[in-house]
């Protein structure tokens, strides 16, 4: 800051106070004598802060003891202040200090160097920068009290917006200092430049770093080019930051994109870059699901693609956001995040014959790679759910062997669309986990009896267990475990023809109308006589009984040695058909009957119909000893089911046999062809496609 008075400049006393804006400091002009050359240049500052008075001898004479002497609210103090040169004169450079021990309201400097007599008043100070006039002379060195003056100094304000810049923005000074007569201004940027508008706007250079400090100065004059001008600065605490970037610089990463909603856990990390500090974050994990921590964890519950927004505030310079469009994609739920691996199955829609089957049970029969390394050692982890990959189904593993990954389970599918494929997802990879299998529930109602025929005969009785969980059947005659076999579906048996056979005489139904005998059958054998497959017995004695036949000529019938035959046997009286297509050529064979009893309890051979390989095969009517109608349900009272033995001929099948079923229902030719083509070709029924892994 440049002061300028009428005639050359004498001294400056630069006096600065503490106060509640900020720090002043008053410089005061005084008019000097000819030899201004050699008038001292004087700067006293007194803060409150520690009560220090410091004099400074910035240049011109040196001042002797006894030349100058120093008053604090009118009493010469001058002994109590310290020169830093040491004792001796008072030179340019060299400090005089004391701490008063009370605020001074003011501090006046006088020397005699004008000549005896003559004494100079350098400068004073006074509380809010109230000064003697200039040039005033006294007699003798006596405390000078000075006049009031009609005025106080400028009180400095000023304000920047923004409060921090950065090197490209422009930022807005604004002075609102208040005073008398307040004519000039100036300020100080520190960085180069200078400017002398009330408010002026000012960009600040660009820098290398990241900030950069600037220390603003400021001061307010009234009545400038007056002898009596008065100048308040302001020096601000707190600097300018200007900043290479005005807000945060910020990233993130993820630890993975993509995964099964319900265990698409993924875990964020953010990074700043650069030197601005981040004081908030704030998530948005585009699912309705937010955080404020820095590196925070989120779980995806819900299939879709997700935007994730990450948004870093520093308080004072503002935030920034960052986006990362469709980043997430959270795939079809996963059942429970315990299960490690699943695979989608695909049922072939153009095998599921003319119209749609409910609740039906579908064969999955494969040797996976997959389930030979990840499933438990005894397939209890391993379950299956609908297409959503959450509803769990019900089903039965009728094998699983480990060290292949070989697999035979039945899964109850709640709708097979036809035409349309059926989508399934098996899950495994759980080793803690008990056995989700589920048997019982695979099988609707409607089935009285499932026996796949894989156990062991010469087990501990009843040996061939009944997947209705109702019905287990006992083995007779001379089996043995070399009589099981890999069979059509996986584990059957060989029966001799001798004396091998099953029986179960627990079953018993009242009033059926209907029946759906069905069994897998391979033989070559060219009978002489009619040898049954499956019985629904009469029991003992008179009565009735429901027949799956194979082969021969049931007495005054057409059946030839391979033929299929299935009818009601009631006393002398038999009814039924048989196909004129034979299945003794050593090749697994679908075979099955199916009976509705007709209005009146008739028996019209019109009811009996019978399936071979999912084909209707039954064109030839038999009708033996038919003296009359049985009347009355020809099949009221069956009890017990006789696998592989006719009981009242004891007749022994000698054949091989794998899944053995019978329903009290008729079971569509829609259903029967469809149960063909999954039994028949598993794999051409159903497709598996990559393994997913949830880790």
């Amino acid at each position: 800051m440049k002061e300028h008075a009428v005639s050359e400049i004498v001294g400056t006393l630069t006096l600065i106070g503490v106060v509640v804006l900020g720090i002043i400091i008053v410089n005061v002009v005084i008019l000097s004598q000819p030899r201004a050359a050699r008038v001292p240049s004087i700067e006293a500052m007194i803060t409150n802060n520690s009560k220090l008075i410091t004099i400074t001898h910035q240049g011109g004479d040196t001042l002797e003891a006894g030349q100058y002497k120093i008053l604090v609210d009118g009493v010469d103090q001058t002994g109590n202040f310290a020169n830093s040169g040491g004792a001796g004169p008072f030179s340019a450079g060299e400090t005089l200090t004391w701490n008063d021990p009370n605020m001074p309201l003011r501090v006046v400097v006088i020397y005699n160097g004008m000549g005896t007599g003559e004494v100079q008043i350098l400068a004073t100070r006074f509380p809010y920068g109230v000064f003697l006039p200039p040039n005033t002379n006294t007699s003798t060195p006596t405390p000078i009290v000075p006049p009031s003056l009609p005025y106080p100094p400028p009180i400095i304000v000023w304000t920047n917006a923004p409060a921090f810049g950065n090197a490209t923005s422009s930022i807005q000074f604004t002075d609102s200092s208040t005073g008398d007569n307040i004519d000039a201004y100036f300020w100080d940027y520190n960085d180069g430049n200078t400017s002398t508008t009330q408010s002026p706007a000012h960009t600040f250079p660009n820098t290398t770093a990241e900030s950069f400090m600037y220390s603003i100065n400021h001061s307010a004059t009234e009545f400038s080019g007056s002898p009596w001008n008065i100048t308040s600065w302001l020096n601000r605490s707190s600097w300018v930051t200007v900043y290479k970037n005005l807000t945060p610089t910020v990233t993130f990463t993820q630890d993975r994109t993509s995964g099964p909603a319900g265990c698409l856990l993924v875990h964020f990390d953010a990074t700043r870059v650069g030197a601005i500090k981040v004081d908030s974050w704030s998530w948005s994990f585009g699912d309705t699901g937010t955080s404020s921590d820095e590196d925070p964890s989120h779980t995806y519950t819900t299939q879709g693609t997700y935007t994730v927004t990450l948004t870093a505030t520093n308080f004072t310079l503002g935030q920034t956001t960052v986006i990362k469009s469709n980043l997430i994609r959270a795939t079809l739920s996963w059942y429970s995040c315990n299960w490690l691996y699943r695979k989608n199955i695909t049922l072939n829609g153009t095998a599921v014959v003319v119209a749609d089957q409910t609740n039906f049970p579908v064969l999955i029969s494969y040797t996976d790679t997959d389930l030979k390394n990840n499933a438990s050692d005894n397939g209890y982890d391993i379950l299956f759910t609908k297409d959503d990959g959450t509803t769990k189904l019900s089903h039965e593993i009728e094998s699983f062997t480990k060290a292949s990954g070989a697999l035979v389970a039945w899964v109850k599918v709640p709708t097979l669309t036809s035409g349309t494929n059926t989508t399934l997802y098996m899950y495994y990879g759980n080793g803690t986990v008990g056995n989700q299998q589920d048997p019982t529930n695979v099988w609707d109602s409607n089935f009285k009896g499932v026996w796949h025929l894989k156990e062991d005969p010469s087990g501990t009785a009843p040996q061939m267990k009944d997947s209705t969980s109702v019905y287990n059947a006992t083995s007779y005659g001379s089996m043995t475990t070399s009589d099981m076999i890999a069979a059509q579906i996986n584990g059957g048996l060989d029966f001799d023809g001798s004396n091998d056979y099953l029986t179960n005489t627990s079953y018993t139904q009242t009033s059926v109308t209907a029946y759906t005998i069905e069994a897998w059958i391979k033989t070559s054998n060219g009978y002489a006589s009619t040898q049954r497959v499956i019985v629904h017995d009469r029991g003992s004695g008179a009565g009735k009984s429901l027949t799956l036949s194979i082969g021969g000529t049931y007495p005054g019938g057409p059946g030839a040695a391979g033929d299929v035959g299935y009818g009601c046997d009631s006393d002398n009286i038999y009814i039924g058909r048989y196909s004129t297509k034979t299945v003794n050529n050593n090749n697994w064979h679908h075979v099955v009957g199916v009976w509705t009893e007709p209005s009146g309890h008739s028996l019209n051979p019109a009811q009996f119909s019978i399936f071979i390989d999912g084909n209707a095969a039954a064109s030839t009517t038999v009708s033996v000893n038919n003296s009359g109608s049985i009347v009355n349900s020809p099949l009221t009272g069956l009890s017990g089911t006789e696998i592989a033995r006719h009981p009242p001929w004891n007749t022994y099948l000698t054949a091989q046999l794998d899944e053995v079923r019978i329903s009290n229902i008729v079971r569509s030719a829609n259903w029967i062809k469809t149960e063909y083509n999954n039994q028949g070709s598993p794999s051409t029924f159903h497709y598996l496609q990559a393994q997913e892994v949830w880790t």
